[in-house]
């Protein structure tokens, strides 16, 4: 009796290991289709964020997140394209003087 029941919680306890082994094959495969939906030929889109609220406690941020139309968007890429780049805060270090 004693080692039926042994040999019961044994392949009991191979089962387990088993669908333990199963669960995180499958979560490894989720997790790669989530962040290679493009590659995987999954359906659905990326989702595009054109403009959103800097402050992420604001109340009202979820109806900022692309509240900015495309006009507004491609008019702000052409000013910031126009804006010269700031220079360096901090002397290179290897620069010989």
């Amino acid at each position: 009796m004693t080692n039926l029941i042994v040999d019961l919680l044994q392949r009991l306890v191979d089962e387990v290991r088993l669908l333990r082994q199963v669960i995180d094959e499958l979560r490894e495969e989720l997790k790669w289709a989530n962040n290679n939906q493009d590659m995987a030929g999954l359906p659905g889109r990326p989702y595009q964020l054109t403009s959103f609220s800097l402050d992420p406690a604001d109340p009202q941020w979820p109806a900022k997140v692309n509240a900015a139309d495309k006009a507004t968007i491609g008019r702000l890429r052409d000013e910031a394209a126009t804006v010269p780049p700031a220079p360096a805060t901090q002397p290179c270090l290897f620069d010989k003087d």
